[in-house]
C-alpha cells in the first residue's frame, strides 16, 4: 500500500468551527497570562498556601476559583491548553497520522506515506515532532520524483523477499503447508 498526501491538510481556515476554536484557545491563553501577571503582583500566596485555589479579580482582589482562572483549572487536571495556532496545526498532522495508521494496520504490516510538500523538509525540525514517535525514525527525503521512486522499489522489493521468508518459516512451522504468490496453498 502507499497513501500519498499531497500539501499538509489543514482545516479550511475560514470555517466557523475553526475560527471560533482558535480563537476561544487563544482567549484561555490571554485569560491565563493576565490572571498569572495579576496574581503574581497582588500576591495571593496565602490562600493559594491553604489549599483553596483562587482566582484574581480586577483591583487586585482574590475571589475562590470560577471560570476567570480557566487556565488554573487545566493545570491541575495536568493538561496543556494550546495556543489556537498550535491547534491548528495539531488537526493537520493528525490527519497525516491517521494516514500513516491506516497504510500500515499491524506491527507486520509494511507500506509507504508520501508527503508531497517542500515544508515537511523545509522545516523538518517543526514537523517531525507532530508525527507519530514511531514513524519519525523511518522519514525519508527525497531530491527528485526518480529518486523517490527509485528508493520506492527498492523498499517495496526488500518487503516482499521479507514477507516471502517470514511466510515461509511461518508455514513450516505449521505442517509444511504454506501460501504461493498469488495467496492460494502450495502443493
Amino acid at each position: 500500500r502507499v497513501v500519498i498526501a499531497v500539501g499538509i491538510p489543514y482545516p479550511h481556515a475560514k470555517n466557523l468551527q475553526v475560527l471560533l476554536k482558535r480563537q476561544h484557545n487563544d482567549k484561555l491563553i490571554t485569560d491565563a497570562r493576565i490572571s498569572r501577571l495579576r496574581a503574581a503582583s497582588s500576591g495571593g500566596a496565602a490562600a493559594e498556601s491553604e489549599g483553596v485555589k483562587q482566582a484574581p479579580l480586577g483591583g487586585g482582589g482574590f475571589m475562590p476559583h470560577t471560570q476567570a482562572a480557566v487556565e488554573s483549572k487545566a493545570e491541575l487536571a495536568g493538561l496543556d491548553i494550546l495556543s489556537g495556532g498550535e491547534w491548528y496545526a495539531q488537526q493537520a498532522y493528525r490527519a497525516i497520522n491517521q494516514a500513516v495508521g491506516r497504510c500500515l494496520r499491524h506491527r507486520n504490516d509494511y507500506g509507504a506515506v508520501l508527503l508531497v510538500d517542500e515544508r515537511f523538509r523545509r522545516d523538518e525540525a517543526r514537523v517531525l515532532p507532530s508525527l507519530s514517535r514511531w514513524v519519525r525514525s523511518h522519514v525519508r527525503h527525497s531530491g527528485s520524483a526518480e529518486e523517490a521512486t527509485a528508493e520506492l522499489r527498492a523498499f517495496f522489493a526488500r518487503m516482499v523477499v521479507s514477507s516471502s521468508l517470514a511466510a515461509g518459516l511461518e508455514g513450516d512451522a505449521h505442517g509444511g503447508l504454506r501460501g504461493d504468490a498469488q495467496g492460494g496453498l502450495g502443493g
